[in-house]
């Protein structure tokens, strides 16, 4: 179901709780309505910082212990984050994924709904639409007594049009069993799209409650410290932060933190009397005292805009690539900092632990201010950023780092743990590169490190990345292959989207009709990337329109069948035609490309589809288990041979094979009580 595991989130929020907090909700009339009746949506909402996010961890732990009990009932959460670019915590589809698996995990076996929509997926070889994957989880949630949701941070959600009206739509249709629990800012279209709902609510984060809560707080904390026992001292101290607290929680623990400097009295009456106010001037301070503020503003991009949660140790390793000495940046072991763990203090107030040995930035105000106007104009301008620009620095400091590895034996399984950062960087510079656009300063340095990456030969650097990250292979790293399993320079240049690159090899003379790559050809990796000027690059330089792939694909059928309507109607206004004998499906796209109207919305897929129809009899027998001795048949695109495959009785063994077509390493079927017997056939019957 690839949904995220939103388990960080969960425990740094219940880490967070200080025990007495939140009861005025969690043991208040709404709270209590909500888990006794269904049908009601319960929208928790306020301003950033006021612990929205550590109450509704606190409810979520409320219900696990209420639902426990009841094994007819099922629960779920979810946690929207939007202090980095990680997808998986942005869009409403990881978001459905998420409640199917959990809920799931409530019940007795695979829910009937889940298997059904396996095999509507051509057993697993495509990806759900999210409309099967609505309809799915509606029938799950039908089949409980009770199903309690609850997301946390609706307003972050990149999607939050589509969540919010997914939101109406289940409390309207499963109004007799589903509890439904959402928090958020009081942003006007949220309020607007939920105010609608029948049975909301509507409970605010403000008041003379949550300043109770922050009182808890602030006494907890102070208990703790024993340098501030004078007479009178900590009730100063109290006071004057509650008094300025506009109910935020987080603003009152960073000025804790940092009156904790104050070595006597006077100090810490001087900076009681010039508390910053709000969450943009207590950033102003902190970000203009850094005495790293180079590294600081590059550690914060990569935890702001970073394709996924990063380690302590992958962070510290952005300082070794050094921007400025050079045209280019470079990649220098002087600049490593000998313990990693000086990054949480370089960071300090601004990043936050979320798991062992992972940070994120510590609340998503921070992102906001970095790439905010305000910024501008107060002395931490410097530490302004966008998203582009941040993407663009990420993507040059990956390629740099992974330009160092310009020997073929620079890594190896041994040496790996030496490098930190080479496993991102390999895997999702072609992200960063394609989010940075072209409206700032940085366009030709990144350009001019794809050429060096992309270099005709040697290119070790580039085949080092391959061994860390290459998906049509594996999704491990893998040092086993040779020189001869890789395909040149200018397939994988293609399959990246950089027509820079592309244009540099063709021009020293690759070979734009070379057959080598996984896809195919040069044209059909471009194609099924998506990039027109790659395409037109190739087309201009006399690559064959119709050639085929291994699997009998041309660039059309593979243009088609990924929706990429521009290349299908470039491809024919050269001469492609559709030929008979490729393993891709006809798409919409073909018939768009020629009556000019829109297409469908396809699912997005790996790049490793073609093998799917490989793969998927072999989930469908794994799914099949409880079918001993049943034999069938499957008929495999060229050029494998139909494959017979039967499960033997339980509890006995058989034999398996791994069918290798070229360029690929199949992956080993799984040997549990229960293994599959797999025999080629002779012919198909």
């Amino acid at each position: 179901m690839d949904a995220p595991d939103n388990s960080p989130n969960f425990n740094a929020a219940r880490k967070k709780h200080q025990p007495g907090t939140g009861s005025w909700f969690l043991d208040g009339p709404a709270f209590t309505r909500w888990k006794e009746d269904p049908g009601i949506l319960l929208w928790l909402h306020g301003g950033p910082g006021c612990g929205k996010t550590v109450l509704c961890a606190a409810a979520i732990k409320a219900v696990i212990d209420f639902c426990d009990s009841r094994p007819s009932t099922g629960y779920a959460s979810f946690f929207f984050d939007g202090r980095s670019a990680e997808a998986a915590l942005l869009i409403h589809d990881k978001l459905v994924r998420s409640i199917i698996v959990q809920l799931a995990h409530r019940c007795d076996g695979i829910p009937a709904a889940l298997e059904e929509m396996y095999h509507n997926c051509d057993q697993g070889s495509r990806q759900p639409p999210i409309e099967l994957l609505e309809a799915t989880l509606h029938r799950i949630v039908h089949s409980f007594d009770s199903v309690y949701i609850v997301i946390d941070s609706l307003d972050e959600c990149s999607e939050r049009k589509d969540v919010v009206e997914w939101i109406r739509s289940m409390t309207s249709t499963a109004s007799g069993k589903l509890h439904m629990m959402a928090t958020s800012r009081s942003e006007p279209d949220i309020r607007r799209g939920l105010c609608s709902v029948v049975g909301l609510e509507d409970v605010s984060v403000i008041g003379q409650a949550i300043e109770a809560d922050i009182r808890i707080f602030l006494d907890a904390r102070l208990a703790g410290i024993d340098d501030w026992n004078e007479p009178g001292l900590k009730e100063l101290v109290s006071d004057s932060l509650l008094g300025d607290s506009d109910g935020m929680f987080r603003w009152v623990a960073l000025q804790l933190d940092d009156l904790m400097s104050c070595f006597n009295r006077r100090e810490l009456e001087r900076q009681l009397k010039s508390l910053p106010k709000g969450l943009d001037e207590t950033y102003v301070r902190i970000l203009a005292r850094s005495s790293r503020p180079k590294d600081l503003r590059r550690f914060l991009q990569f935890l702001a805009f970073s394709r996924r949660a990063m380690t302590v140790h992958e962070i510290a390793e952005v300082a070794t690539v050094d921007l400025d000495t050079s045209d280019l940046p470079a990649y220098s072991a002087h600049l490593r900092y000998t313990d990693p763990n000086k990054v949480l203090g370089i960071c300090y107030g601004l990043v936050t632990e979320v798991d062992a040995g992972i940070i994120k930035l510590a609340h998503l105000s921070v992102k906001e201010y970095l790439i905010s106007d305000h910024i501008l104009s107060g002395a931490a301008a410097t530490f302004h950023t966008d998203e582009q620009l941040s993407h663009s620095m990420i993507a040059q400091t990956s390629l740099a780092y992974l330009l160092h590895f310009d020997k073929s034996d620079s890594l190896s399984k041994d040496t790996l743990p030496l490098f930190p950062l080479a496993r991102y960087a390999a895997e999702h510079w072609v992200a960063h590169f394609h989010s940075a656009g072209s409206d700032h300063g940085n366009v030709a340095a990144l350009q001019q490190l794809q050429l060096h990456f992309f270099e005709p030969s040697p290119s070790h650097a580039m085949q080092n990345a391959l061994h860390l990250y290459d998906k049509e292979v594996s999704l491990e790293a893998n040092f086993d292959r040779k020189v001869e399993d890789f395909s040149p320079p200018l397939y994988y240049a293609c399959r990246s989207g950089s027509t820079t690159a592309v244009e540099n090899l063709v021009n020293k003379g690759a070979d734009v009709n070379g057959n080598r790559g996984f896809l195919g050809p040069p044209l059909t990796a471009a194609s099924w990337i998506g990039h027109v000027e790659t395409v037109q690059l190739l087309l201009m330089h006399g690559t064959y329109v119709n050639a085929k792939s291994w699997l009998g694909d041309t660039a059309l059928s593979t243009a088609s069948s990924r929706g990429h309507v521009a290349i299908v109607k470039l491809l024919r206004e050269h001469g492609a035609v559709e030929v008979e004998g490729s393993a891709r499906p006809r798409s919409s796209a073909i018939d768009a490309s020629g009556l000019g109207s829109g297409i469908r919305e396809l699912e997005k897929e790996e790049a490793a589809a073609q093998i799917r129809a490989f793969q998927a009899p072999l989930l469908s027998v794994n799914l099949r288990r409880d079918c001993p001795g049943r034999r069938e048949t499957f008929h495999l695109p060229a050029p494998w041979q139909s494959l017979n495959f039967w499960s033997p009785s339980r509890g006995t063994t058989g034999s398996k094979t791994n069918v290798k077509p070229h360029g690929y390493r199949s992956r080993p079927i799984s040997n549990d009580v229960n293994t599959f017997t797999v025999h080629p056939a002779p012919a198909a019957t």
